[in-house]
């Protein structure tokens, strides 16, 4: 499962990527900072709901 969330991760910087170049080329292109705006949410929000999930599931045994 690990793997999986390395992959998302690279998938997920590389279209940020993709999208602030989108940005430096095309500034009025509005779509593009949905993506980012949509990046920067989860990039905030998932690593808290992760440490809740490890709390709410207990210690590994």
């Amino acid at each position: 499962m690990e793997d999986r969330w390395l992959k998302a991760h690279w998938h997920g910087r590389r279209g940020k990527n993709a999208l602030l170049s989108l940005v430096k080329i095309d500034p009025d292109y509005n779509d593009a900072y949905l993506g980012l705006g949509i990046y920067h949410y989860y990039s905030a929000v998932l690593p808290a709901i992760v440490r809740t999930l490890l709390l709410c599931h207990g210690e590994p045994r």
